[in-house]
């Protein structure tokens, strides 16, 4: 994220030391979200391969806008 980047340098350039908040809370990972996909029949498989560092996802186009009713429909 370009943003961030930038924030992080020029807090950086500043103080001479990384920023005390790395990353923005509007975008840090939602765990509710997280969990609530966990509970779905198959999500914990779903987030245990999501977060598998051996075979990372691939996502060959990201969705600009969805909703809860994608994801329990998508396959």
């Amino acid at each position: 994220n370009p943003t961030l980047a930038l924030y992080f340098l020029d807090n950086y350039q500043i103080d001479c030391a990384y920023p005390r908040d790395i990353l923005d809370d509007n975008l840090a990972m939602d765990r509710n979200r997280i969990e609530y996909i966990a509970r779905l029949p198959h999500g914990q498989e779903l987030v245990t391969k999501a977060l598998d560092p051996n075979e990372p996802l691939l996502i060959e186009q990201l969705a600009k806008r969805f909703g809860v009713q994608d994801m329990l429909t998508a396959t």
